[in-house]
This record gives structure tokens, C-alpha cells and sequence, in this order.
């Protein structure tokens, strides 16, 4: 193949696509794309008489891009199903399973099943330091903490929409007519650090502070220590409630 881009003759793979039916501008986009990855290779008269280096040289390339290119979808879309991801790539199902299995075998991600108190669990995988180097990214996943607490992160930001923004001070803080809510996730009703965050986020000025847990039980538990803990003007500011009540009415009220 030769175009303006690649003047010398070069190999293109072709993304698997799978549609019923094609849609000839889809078809054309995604090839323009992958076009302006491929590496520049001179064919002289040896490679030309030994295309077996060549053709291994190329399935090299083939490996190292496919291996990106996954990586880079973790890191742009970090909770997609995987379904979405493999039509997003243009990789079959069953070659996305084993590739993302090697990746975690060489230590570029780190795949992870958590859930969110119900439903079943979720499978997502988070970069390595090894991983953000050999994509060549700095940045991780956005959020903090493990990817069960990014992911629930990230869902939150979805309901709030625009008024939520991320924060040092706070998990997330979200902006409500005449006030300021800071949120904070607490996978672990065993721990006592977020009565610390309760005072932090009171002494920073927040109007309310929406307390996050796993199952009501785990609710109850912190609800009972902030009780033991806190005066009871601090209490008025705090309420404890279930991550899944809050992802399923689709609000902080």
C-alpha cells in the first residue's frame, strides 16, 4: 500500500469491525487513523529477498500497538464494559480477554473485582507504573484511592454532574443552591479516620458532610460512632447513607 502519508510501499492492518452491516465512512475514518501510526519501514532489495524478518519485525509492531492501544483505553476509559471496549478497539472478545491476562502476567495493570454492596461484582484493571511508562503517560486513573473507591468516584460524578468537582479536602465536594457539600466514601466501617475527615471538613466551612458506606450495616456502624464521637452541632451537619441508595435515586437529598 502506498499513500501520501507512508510513500513508500508499507503494511496496514485493518481493525476487526463487527457490524452487519458496514457503514463505509466508519470503515474509512478508523483506517485513516490507524494510518497515522504506522511506522515508516524501507523495503531495500534484502528485506525485499528475506521477507521473513520482515513479516516478524511486523508482527512485532503489530503486538507492541496492540498493547497500547488497550492500555490507552484503560487509562481514557477506565470503567466501559469490556463489551464497549472491544468495539471501541476493533478487537475480538476472546483476543482482548488474553491480551489484558498478559498484561497483568508482564505487570502493566493490575486487575481488580470489587462491588458496590449489590448486583454483581465488576472487573477493572488500573496501570502500573511499568504500564504508564511504556505508553509513555504520567497520570493515572483519575481519583484516589483503590479502583473500587475511583470507580464509585467516578459514578458519583456522573449524578452530580457539573456542581461536583474532586478535592484535597474532601473525596468529592458538590455545590447546591446557597451551600457546600463535601462527600466522603468509606469502604472500611472498621476504621475511625473519617470522624477526622468530618471534623477536617466542618473546620474548612462545608454546610453538610454526606458520609458513604457499603450496606446499611456498615452505615449504622459509622452512624453510631460519629454519636459516640462528635457534639451534637456537628451531628446536625452530617448524614450517613448506603453508596447504592444514592447511585440509584440519583441525588445527595
Amino acid at each position: 500500500m502506498q499513500t501520501p502519508e507512508c510513500p513508500e510501499p508499507s503494511l496496514l492492518e485493518i481493525p476487526h469491525i463487527e457490524r452487519k452491516k458496514f457503514n463505509l465512512r466508519e470503515i474509512e475514518a478508523v483506517t485513516r487513523e490507524r494510518l497515522s501510526g504506522i511506522p515508516y519501514v524501507h523495503f531495500d532489495r534484502k528485506e525485499l529477498e528475506s521477507p521473513r524478518n520482515v513479516k516478524q519485525e511486523w508482527e512485532s509492531w503489530i503486538v507492541k500497538d496492540r498493547r497500547q492501544r488497550i492500555l490507552r483505553s484503560f487509562l481514557k476509559y477506565p470503567f466501559i464494559s469490556m463489551e464497549e471496549r472491544c468495539e471501541r478497539e476493533g478487537i475480538h472478545p476472546e483476543e482482548m480477554g488474553k491480551e489484558v491476562s498478559r498484561q497483568a502476567e508482564d505487570g502493566l495493570v493490575v486487575i481488580q473485582s470489587f462491588h458496590l454492596g449489590r448486583g454483581k461484582p465488576r472487573m477493572g484493571a488500573q496501570l502500573t507504573e511499568a504500564g504508564l511508562k511504556f505508553i509513555g503517560a504520567k497520570e493515572n486513573i483519575p481519583g484516589r484511592g483503590s479502583l473500587q473507591h475511583r470507580y464509585i468516584q467516578y459514578r458519583l460524578k456522573e449524578i452530580f454532574g457539573n456542581s461536583c468537582i474532586e478535592s484535597e479536602g474532601a473525596d468529592l465536594v458538590v455545590y447546591e443552591p446557597g451551600r457546600k457539600l463535601a462527600v466522603e466514601i468509606e469502604l472500611d466501617a472498621k476504621e475511625d479516620h473519617f470522624l477526622d475527615n468530618i471534623r477536617r471538613n466542618i473546620s474548612s466551612g462545608f454546610d453538610r458532610i454526606l458520609v458513604l458506606a457499603m450496606t446499611d450495616k456498615d452505615v449504622k456502624h459509622l452512624r453510631k460512632k460519629a454519636e459516640e464521637n462528635l457534639d451534637k452541632e456537628m451531628l446536625r451537619k452530617v448524614e450517613f447513607k448506603t453508596i447504592g441508595e444514592v447511585l440509584k435515586n440519583g441525588t445527595a437529598a
